[in-house]
């Protein structure tokens, strides 16, 4: 399992995106916090994300940002693993394909946060 060294390289990070149109500029910093729990027979993922800038919070947020996804990576049969995803279906590929390649052992790097 390599979430304990991937996560905090790849996904302790604040990402700056511009949006413009004729009628609207619009600058956004996300900041992103994981957090890797380990166990005896599993590893969580937290991965929370705090808009700096930006976004108007509707409700108050906890400690560190919303939480954006879990992923818990269970050891299964003798060499496999379970992974169990919680958060968006869609709109944040590049994380959940980095966090499958890391669960896999792929060497697959980080995700292009900016994609996003």
């Amino acid at each position: 399992m390599r979430f304990e060294k991937m996560a905090p390289k790849c996904l302790n990070t604040t990402i700056k995106t511009v949006s413009q149109s004729t009628t609207s500029y619009q600058v956004i910093v996300t900041e992103y916090k994981p957090t890797v729990i380990l166990g005896d027979n599993r590893t969580e993922l937290h991965l929370q994300q705090h808009h700096a800038q930006g976004v108007m919070k509707i409700t108050e947020e906890p400690d560190g940002g919303y939480y954006l996804m879990v992923v818990d990576a269970i050891k299964a049969a003798e060499g496999t693993t379970r992974i169990e995803y919680y958060g968006p279906s869609v709109g944040h590929e590049p994380i959940i394909d980095a966090i499958k390649g890391w669960a896999s052992g792929k060497n697959i790097g980080c995700p292009d946060l900016t994609k996003i």
